[in-house]
């Protein structure tokens, strides 16, 4: 009786454990679904300017270094995707995609920008759709 008694207590653990690996699992499986899905944007900027590239006063560079320290904290924060300047004399602009909860982060992303805030830059915001990127 003794050695049922010890076997039938193994059993009723195992089953409690399986119990709550099942509980526990049911509810990550849950809570990763129920993770609202991040959204892409393209936010393009433009220097108001056509000869800023050239012509930057150190304190329009001070502003930049700030609008690049910026979007490289967003990067931290996991929100900036990519970022970077197509550096082409009257052409110039720079690139930002994100990836937020919705537009209005998004907006509130380049409205919060440095250079934007400073008049340097001119921009918007545009849906984005990720569809290569190394690495995913």
């Amino acid at each position: 009786m003794h050695f049922q008694d010890g076997r039938a207590r193994v059993t009723r653990k195992m089953t409690r454990k399986m119990m709550r690996f099942a509980v526990l699992f049911t509810l990550a499986v849950l809570g990763f679904a129920q993770q609202p899905q991040k959204k892409a944007f393209l936010i393009r900027i433009q220097p108001v300017r056509p000869t800023f590239v050239n012509d930057a006063t150190e304190e329009e560079n001070k502003i930049m270094g700030a609008h690049f320290q910026y979007l490289k904290k967003l990067a931290a924060e996991g929100k900036v995707v990519m970022a970077g300047p197509s550096i082409n004399g009257t052409k110039s602009f720079g690139l930002v995609v994100v990836e937020v909860d919705a537009e209005a982060e998004a907006q509130k992303i380049l409205q919060d920008d440095p250079s934007y805030t400073a008049g340097l830059q001119k921009g918007e915001v545009l849906p984005f759709r990720i569809a290569i990127l190394r690495g995913r």
